[in-house]
C-alpha cells in the first residue's frame, strides 16, 4: 500500500491587483485537497483543515474548516511540519477530501 503522504500546490495572486495579495497553497492526500496554508498578516504562515462534520438541518454543509494553532515563520518550516505530523494529523482528524 502507498504511504499517505501530503503534497503541496501553489496558487499565486494573479491579474491587476496581484501585489495585494499572497500566495496560497492547497495541502492534498491522495490528489484531493484536505487543506491550506497561507501567509498570516504577521509574517507567519498558518494551516488549516477541512474535517467531516455530521449534517444538520441548521448546517447542512459535510465539512468544517479547523485552524492549528501552531504558526511558522516559513513556508519550507510549514511543509517539513506538515510532513512529519502526517500520521498524527490523520489519526486525530477525520479529513474531508475535496475535489
Amino acid at each position: 500500500m502507498k504511504e499517505n503522504k501530503f503534497t503541496f500546490k501553489e496558487h499565486k495572486p494573479q491579474g491587476r491587483y496581484r501585489s495585494f495579495y499572497h500566495s496560497y497553497w492547497d495541502i492534498k492526500l491522495k490528489r484531493k485537497v484536505v487543506g491550506h496554508i497561507y501567509k498570516k498578516k504577521d509574517g507567519g504562515f498558518s494551516i488549516s483543515f477541512s474535517v467531516k462534520q455530521e449534517k444538520t438541518e441548521k448546517d447542512p454543509c459535510p465539512f468544517r474548516n479547523i485552524t492549528i494553532k501552531a504558526s511558522f515563520p516559513t513556508i519550507e518550516e510549514t511543509k517539513k511540519w506538515l510532513e512529519e505530523k502526517t500520521t498524527a494529523i490523520m489519526e486525530h482528524h477525520d479529513l474531508h477530501y475535496s475535489e
